[in-house]
């Protein structure tokens, strides 16, 4: 699948994201489903005169009065389970949201589990309310829905089991471990969509000598963002078109997670000339802003969330180097595939005359944003320091650019000089500098004694 191909691709998953997590949308589904139940059972009630012989005596027997009460409790059960249960939950997150980062609260609401917990039990409120309304007792006819109120039992029972099956993913979910490897999952996947595949990595040289337009990019016209929030995608595929239509060269000065404000620079068009405000307006509509950094397909907002609970982890009131390590095994993971796979193309299209020049999330960029504050912050944290030694050894073997080598080497030169200077016990240094030196084996450190 080429560029513009996985634009698209990452264009309509945007979308269907923002519908598919949003707190309402699974509930919401639910309870139009359970209203379009209660329509449906009662007239198939009415309509087959041997309902009532479907339904056994053991399960419902009695006549209109027990059966509004039975809905009726029914019904009031699982408005109060279910306001009880969240009130309870948004507590226990808002507690956990202080150790972990706000962010915690964010994967609440897209949470699946969540969302299908209490689509269970509004639904279930709705149904059995709109099936109260056909039990009818009148002098001369009365009507019991026997089929409906065999569904709405089945549903209470039901219940029980989502009741259970909620406290056990509410105590699961704000697990440390739960958070880290939930994470984890969304980074590798966002690396899976930045960076090529690897058989796409060699190039011909066509393809890669082709050098820029004399001049650029001095004399360049900026084009200014026309909204403001994060970039949620950047269509790649139709920015290039339209620099091919106007005879432009485009240069973007931000990627999908990046801020943007109204009037800030969000590319530079070369030759400088006037463009229509129409034309301004395709160029910025190429943008999908958005209120929230995504976690997909940006890689930057997933490490910065790992890192943030690493760094919470470290701080004194907390001291928690175990979650810590849990983090930086995931960024690992998410480092050697990275490394594995090739470099975002900066020029595009990638044959023929260069249209765009992307300003793509390099792999020496990432092992920054990933390594480089909570090597920081862990200064003189032993199992912080052996542990980050011992994930740049495991990344050696796995990187293919002689770049991305120098910048995992380079982590591990400051490891080294920040813990000569701030672990005072001599055995403790001597366990860093077995692992630095592993570290320069497997990077091919040039300066290996």
């Amino acid at each position: 699948m080429g560029v513009e191909g996985r634009v698209k691709t990452m264009r309509l998953a945007h979308h269907w994201s923002r519908l598919s997590r949003n707190y309402w949308f699974v509930p919401g589904t639910m309870v139009v489903a359970a209203m379009a139940l209660s329509f449906l059972l009662p007239w198939v009630d009415h309509g087959g005169g041997r309902a009532s012989t479907l339904v056994p005596d053991w399960v419902y027997g009695g006549g209109p009065d027990g059966a509004r009460a039975l809905l009726s409790t029914i019904a009031g059960s699982m408005i109060t389970v279910a306001a009880l249960t969240f009130s309870i939950t948004i507590v226990g997150l808002t507690t956990a949201s202080q150790q972990f980062g706000p962010r915690l609260l964010r994967s609440f609401i897209s949470d699946r589990g969540y969302q299908l917990v209490l689509g269970t039990f509004l639904s279930a409120f709705v149904y059995c309310l709109l099936v109260l309304r056909t039990v009818r007792s009148t002098d001369t006819t009365q009507f019991v829905p026997y089929v409906s109120l065999a569904v709405a039992m089945i549903w209470a029972v039901a219940g029980v089991g989502v009741l259970v099956y909620f406290i056990h993913h509410a105590a699961s979910a704000i697990r440390a471990e739960s958070i880290v490897a939930s994470t984890g999952r969304e980074l590798r996947a966002a690396v899976e969509r930045l960076f090529p595949e690897r058989d796409r990595r060699d190039r011909p040289a066509a393809t890669t000598s082709r050098s820029l337009p004399e001049g650029f990019p001095s004399g360049a016209r900026e084009i200014a963002s026309q909204g403001t929030g994060y970039i949620q995608v950047v269509d790649i595929g139709r920015l290039v078109r339209l620099a091919e239509k106007y005879d432009l060269v485009l240069r973007l000065e931000h990627r999908a997670g990046h801020f943007i404000s109204e009037e800030g620079d969000l590319l530079e068009a070369w030759p400088a000339r006037d463009l229509s405000e129409e034309q301004l307006a395709q160029l910025n509509d190429c943008f999908v802003l958005g209120a929230h950094r995504p976690l997909l397909p940006d890689a930057e907002a997933a490490v910065d969330q790992l890192v943030e609970i690493a760094l919470r982890s470290l701080s004194p009131g907390i001291n928690d180097p175990d979650t810590a390590v849990a983090c930086i095994d995931q960024l690992a993971d998410a480092l050697g595939r990275a490394g594995e796979r090739g470099i975002p193309p900066a020029f595009l299209p990638e044959t023929g005359e260069i249209r765009l020049v992307t300003y793509p999330l390099t792999y020496v960029r990432l092992v920054d944003l990933s390594l480089s504050r909570i090597r920081q912050y862990g200064r003189g944290h032993m199992p912080v320091v052996l542990r980050l030694l011992e994930v740049i050894a495991s990344l050696g073997p796995r990187v293919q650019h002689e770049a991305s080598r120098s910048a995992l080497l380079n982590q591990a030169r400051m490891l080294k000089r920040s813990s000569d200077e701030s672990i005072p016990e001599a055995e403790d240094r001597r366990l860093v500098d077995l692992r630095f030196r592993a570290a320069q084996r497997a990077l091919g450190d040039p300066d290996l004694a």
